[in-house]
C-alpha cells in the first residue's frame, strides 16, 4: 500500500493492489495531521477492514464508516489502537437536516 501524505488536509490517494481509493479525512487544524479517516460503506466486515487499513496507512487513530441509511445498531469499537465507529448521512428527507445530524455525530456538538 502506498499513500500520499496529508498536505494541508487534502485527501491522500491510497493505492491498494490495482485499486485506487480516496478516503475522506478530518485533519488537525494546527498540525494538518490526519485525525480521522472516513469512508462510505455498509455494515460489512469487508468495509470495516478497509477503513482500518486506511487508518493504519496514514497513522490515524480514528475511523468512521458513513452509511446512507440508518442501521439497526451503530458501530463503536476499538481494533488495536484504532477507534472505529459509524455515522449516518441520510439521503432521505431534508438534506440540510441530514447534514446537521451528520456533523453532530462526527463532532459531537
Amino acid at each position: 500500500m502506498i499513500s500520499a501524505p496529508c498536505d494541508g488536509c487534502r485527501n491522500p490517494i491510497l493505492i491498494v493492489g490495482v485499486a485506487i481509493a480516496v478516503p475522506h479525512l478530518r485533519c488537525d487544524e494546527s498540525t494538518k495531521q490526519p485525525k480521522c479517516v472516513m469512508d462510505i460503506g455498509s455494515p460489512s466486515m469487508g468495509d470495516i477492514h478497509q477503513v482500518i487499513a486506511y487508518a493504519e496507512a496514514i497513522s490515524c487513530r480514528e475511523a468512521i464508516l458513513i452509511y446512507p441509511i440508518e442501521t439497526e445498531s451503530s458501530l463503536d469499537t476499538w481494533v488495536g489502537n484504532i477507534h472505529i465507529r459509524s455515522a449516518t448521512f441520510s439521503l432521505e428527507g431534508d438534506l440540510d437536516e441530514a447534514g446537521r445530524d451528520f456533523v453532530h455525530q462526527i463532532l459531537g456538538s
